[in-house]
């Protein structure tokens, strides 16, 4: 089972953004406050299934939906989700998160998230 598929429109993507302090011991994680961010994108390519790349990365500005939770979300529209060339029946939706705060600090996701494409078009 994929966790998206090729041309699909209005699904709905959502990051919960936390923030690591690492001065605690045990480190301390909390949602990540959202409210000076001038913008939230979600920046993502989609690969084969070996993991190389076919398309170039896409930056898709996200919603903030909950300032103070961290929570930011994107519904892929039409277009987004198109099925690279050679991709084949399966493939990788490689994603990472950036966000930009007014004062200029930009933070990135340390976690390269990988969800599962599907093109329905292939047999």
């Amino acid at each position: 089972m994929a966790d998206l598929t090729c041309g699909e429109i209005g699904k709905v993507f959502q990051a919960n953004c936390v923030q690591v302090d690492q001065t605690q011991n045990p480190p301390v994680i909390s949602p990540m406050d959202l409210t000076n961010a001038s913008s939230v994108l979600l920046l993502y390519v989609i690969t084969d299934s070996q993991g190389k790349f076919k398309t170039s990365i896409v930056s898709k500005t996200m919603t903030v939906t909950n300032p103070t939770g961290g929570i930011a979300q994107y519904t892929f529209l039409a277009g987004d989700l198109t099925a690279p060339a050679e991709m084949g029946k399966y493939g990788v939706f490689r994603y990472s998160i950036q966000v930009n705060f007014s004062g200029g600090a930009v933070l990135y996701g340390v976690i390269d998230g990988q969800l599962t494409i599907k093109n329905d078009s292939e047999l």
